[in-house]
């Protein structure tokens, strides 16, 4: 068994299921960016100090959706299982 393999799996599964789930509410995506700012528009307390000004200025690509950080998750889901059975064969 090698167990960096199987630990390094784990964890690779773990952060992806993270990602798989969160996505949608993930600021990282267009969308949600978007969300979020009409939220803060519309008067909702800030998460953070100068959760407003960092919003703006750093926006995420226009290109960055929930469905491709969906995918990412799915793809580290796989490899960490992978990972996973590798380390369980040797």
């Amino acid at each position: 068994m090698d167990w960096v393999a199987i630990v390094a799996g784990g964890m690779l599964i773990a952060i992806s299921i993270h990602r798989f789930r969160s996505s949608g509410r993930s600021t990282e995506t267009f969308e949600g960016w978007q969300e979020r700012m009409e939220q803060l528009k519309n008067g909702a307390p800030e998460a953070f100090f100068e959760e407003r000004r960092q919003l703006q200025s750093y926006p995420p690509s226009r290109a960055s959706s929930s469905a491709k950080l969906r995918l990412t998750g799915l793809i580290g889901i796989a490899v960490g299982a992978l990972l996973v059975t590798m380390g369980m064969m040797k």
